[in-house]
């Protein structure tokens, strides 16, 4: 997570960026240029007009640093450099990196007369300040005294921080008294501060609008310390807590717990509001509930330990690069890793390996080629061994073919579920089909299809003109069945399955694909009534209402939330459903 700098944190409209800090009255005029489209250099030197010295030129050095402001601004960069480099008494020091904002007045200050005197001046004023600090034993002053250059970070935060507090004005204007929806989430900086950022969702002229409103320090990462920190800012800022009508957080359990949890929270205060769990998420964690099988563990443990073997080591990296040139691959190809609680990182080692752009040859290849150098320690070849007999064995095979299949169904229920601006219905109903899909995977396609996998593999492997003992396998290996002593009742039989297949298809196959199922049924029944319900009003069912007519509790749950009698929305649906026709 990159810190947050000035410029770092997301705006609305085409307004400035802006840090978490207090508004400064004396420039506080400057922020009207953000609202009212006029020159921000015109405020701000209006603002600085009875502290600025009378022999520079007001209104030019103004309009230069506003536009450098916005230059920033607009491309994301931030202001600053580092704390001992920001002094103007290093100024003149052209090796030292001074940051964005001086460097770039640096540079303009060479064609601009008035720019260049007045660096001058400031450069000299500072050297004799910090030259009088140092004879008084003062590492710093606390006032600026004389020394005014519009040039300090003091002045840039001025500024910033005046845009802040408009900007958050606007957005309260915008919300007013409405209902509004709640984003909030934490995570750590570069500086390893927990910061939150607080998002309100509201409908603005017709639209849906939604605007990061605040980001605040954590100090506490409970659900009660993060409704502390939005009860102190709603407080701060008159939004009233009761007009919350939903709130979107993460399946963490100081967001979403039943007694203490901040939605839980939230709850007592807006009892009609709807706690919604992010439905990408729920779909990562059933994909990751059905890789915690024991033969899904050893998939993907063993593709990133695949990937790790190669990356821990340069020389093994080079034996890789030399096996991919060697092949005729134009482009590098690297393995990826696995991390714990992403599945798409799953996806993709599985994908660079089995998949379309099936690497199994070309890691075959280097890991023989690993094997064969002498260069290489006993250990080195001994674990590259292993992992060409992992790779080639069938079950390892079948295996990743039955997650190819799984991922490929869950890809386009994934991207859609991230999309901007989606159809809840349409997500609904991908979800429903998706369980239908995974169903209908049978064992024998899954067989039909590794053992297909596993013949062009050989065949690709055969043109590498490896040695013979590399061969993926075409068959699970037989079961041996071992003698029991011989016990006369039911109970002492061996119910184990005796075939292969069958064993294979009892111990992996059905568990991944239940577990995938019933994850999906699980994680996503919340909310199912107010989905129900939200589908009449969709145009799709139009058609079915006027036949066959609405039950009067089919809208219960929306009237709920609205607040308004059921019979009424009912009514005016129907109303509607006339009308529409005319």
């Amino acid at each position: 997570m990159r810190v947050f700098r000035l410029t770092k944190i997301p705006t609305t409209a085409s307004h400035s960026p802006l840090p978490e800090t207090t508004t400064l009255s004396a420039t506080s005029s400057c922020i009207m240029a953000s609202v009212q489209s006029l020159p921000l250099s015109s405020h701000l030197s209006e603002a600085t007009t009875s502290i600025m010295p009378s022999d520079i030129s007001q209104s030019g050095l103004s309009e230069l640093i506003c536009i450098h402001m916005k230059i920033l601004s607009k491309q994301n960069l931030p202001y600053r450099g580092s704390n001992a480099t920001e002094t103007l008494s290093l100024f003149d020091n052209e090796n030292i990196n001074h940051g964005n904002f001086l460097e770039m007045i640096r540079i303009i200050s060479k064609n601009d007369q008035i720019l260049r005197d007045h660096l001058e001046k400031a450069i000299l004023k500072s050297k004799r300040r910090k030259d009088t600090l140092k004879l008084s034993n003062k590492s710093k002053s606390k006032e600026r005294g004389s020394l005014i250059t519009l040039l300090s970070k003091t002045t840039v935060n001025k500024v910033i921080d005046a845009v802040l507090d408009q900007i958050r004005n606007l957005i309260k204007k915008e919300i007013g008294n409405k209902r509004f929806s709640l984003q909030m989430d934490s995570t750590q900086d570069i500086c390893v501060y927990d910061q939150a950022t607080i998002c309100l969702r509201c409908i603005y002229n017709g639209k849906i609008t939604e605007r990061l409103f605040a980001l605040t320090k954590v100090t506490n990462s409970s659900g009660k310390g993060f409704f502390d920190i939005l009860s102190e800012c709603f407080l701060k800022h008159g939004i009233q807590m009761r007009n919350i009508i939903g709130e979107s957080f993460d399946g963490a359990a100081n967001m979403r717990g039943e007694f203490v949890g901040l939605q839980a929270l939230i709850r007592q205060e807006a009892p009609g509001s709807l706690y919604i769990w992010c439905y990408s998420h729920i779909l990562n964690l059933c994909i990751c509930d059905s890789c915690d099988n024991i033969e899904g563990k050893i998939l993907f443990g063993l593709l990133n330990r695949l990937a790790t073997f190669f990356g821990e080591s340069y020389k093994r990296m080079d034996a890789w690069v030399k096996q991919n040139n060697s092949t005729g691959q134009n482009k590098l190809r690297r393995l990826q890793k696995i991390g714990e609680t992403r599945w798409w990182a799953r996806e993709k080692a599985l994908k660079w390996i089995y998949g379309k752009e099936n690497l199994l040859p070309i890691t075959i290849s280097a890991l023989r080629f690993i094997i064969d150098n002498k260069s290489f320690e006993a250990k080195t070849s001994s674990e590259a061994q292993s992992l060409i007999d992992n790779l080639c064995k069938f079950k390892t095979l079948s295996t990743a073919v039955i997650y190819l299949e799984i991922f490929e169904i869950m890809g386009p229920l994934s991207l859609y579920l991230q999309t901007k601006n989606l159809n809840i219905l349409s997500a609904w109903k991908m979800i429903e089909d998706a369980k239908s899909s995974v169903s209908s995977i049978t064992i024998t396609s899954i067989q039909n299809k590794a053992i297909k996998m596993a013949s062009d593999l050989n065949e690709t492997l055969s043109y590498l003109k490896l040695t013979e003992s590399i061969c993926v396998q075409t068959a699970l290996p037989k079961i041996r069945i071992g003698r029991a002593k011989r016990i006369y009742s039911d109970e002492g039989q061996n119910k184990r399955p005796q075939e292969s297949i069958d064993l294979y298809r009892v111990e992996v196959f059905r568990p991944i694909i239940d577990q995938i199922i019933n994850s999906l049924s699980e994680r996503f029944s919340a909310n199912r009534e107010l989905i129900l319900n939200v589908r009449y009003l969709h145009p799709r069912h139009f058609d079915d209402i006027n036949s066959k007519g609405i039950s009067e509790m089919a809208l219960e749950k929306l009237a709920q939330l609205a607040n308004i009698s059921s019979d009424k929305l009912h009514n005016e649906l129907c109303h509607f459903l006339v009308y529409s026709k005319i």
